[in-house]
């Protein structure tokens, strides 16, 4: 998958972008038959707590800024 993502970005501007779409899709077919679907979850635990975390911190500036915003009286 990361040499798709690579050849991607090394494409820059469109320039041959449909053909890489076609291989691309044509390139994760074949990593499948290889690799079997157990690799397109290889990574999830860590994306998991990446996002559990990201979360939380979200949740609590979310929390701080409109108790802020209620002691000022500031309308949402």
């Amino acid at each position: 998958m990361e040499e798709f993502r690579a050849a991607s970005q090394k494409l820059g501007d469109g320039v041959g972008v449909k053909s890489l779409m076609q291989s691309t899709g044509l390139g994760m077919i074949a990593d499948q038959t290889q690799e079997g679907v157990g690799a397109l979850w290889t990574g999830i635990v860590s994306n998991i707590a990446r996002s559990a975390i990201i979360n939380a911190a979200e949740l609590a500036s979310y929390d701080q800024v409109k108790q802020i915003n209620n002691q000022h009286n500031v309308d949402e």
